[in-house]
């Protein structure tokens, strides 16, 4: 030892980490570091379909609260990405009011048809995975058909084909984005 409490080292021996125990030390991160944005990642999907699910259901629910209103008022579109503020207008569905905005990259239009007395949800650009998940988890109860089309494809279901497995499900969802459209009769 020399003096000050310093130490003296011999010719022989190591100083920190080598190169392979860093790697594998970085390997183990990003292992850990994958595996948790992947769980995360589902979670997220997960809850997306959830909101989905609220979102329809909640447009439903508006729309038989305004069954005399609608009843009254001509043919008519809304839609837009105006979030939930006024969800439906209240004294009737006109051009300039707003529906609930859509998921990220599809679109939500709310169509109503006096002649039919239908009221129409449609939701465009749906992935397969969400349809999915809207077929198997929806409560089909207010409405009279669901349809799920994407080009030439189209298949419609009815309250009589409710409950679906969720095999079902992914085969009515076609594989490219698709609309899937909610009807009701008022």
């Amino acid at each position: 030892m020399k003096r000050g409490g310093s130490v003296a080292l011999k010719k022989g021996d190591q100083q920190g980490f080598t190169l392979l125990e860093l790697m594998v030390v970085f390997a183990l991160i990003g292992a850990i570091s994958v595996a948790f944005l992947m769980d995360i990642g589902s979670s997220m999907g997960k809850t997306h379909a959830v909101q989905h699910i609220r979102d329809i259901h909640a447009l439903s629910r508006a729309a038989l609260n305004m069954e005399s209103a609608l009843k009254a008022t001509t043919d008519s579109v809304v839609g837009g990405q105006l979030v939930i503020k006024g969800a439906f207008p209240h004294g009737g569905i006109t051009q300039t009011n707003n529906a609930f905005a859509a998921a990220v990259g599809t679109s939500i239009t709310v169509s109503w048809s006096k002649a039919a007395k239908e009221l129409s949800i449609a939701n465009a650009g749906v992935p397969k995975g969400d349809c999915v998940e809207l077929l198997k988890h929806i409560d089909v109860s207010p409405f009279s058909s669901i349809t799920a089309a994407a080009g030439v494809i189209s298949t419609t279901l009815t309250r009589a084909n409710w409950p679906i497995s969720l095999t079902s499900a992914a085969s009515t969802c076609p594989a490219a984005a698709s609309t899937i459209t909610f009807v009701m009769k008022i």
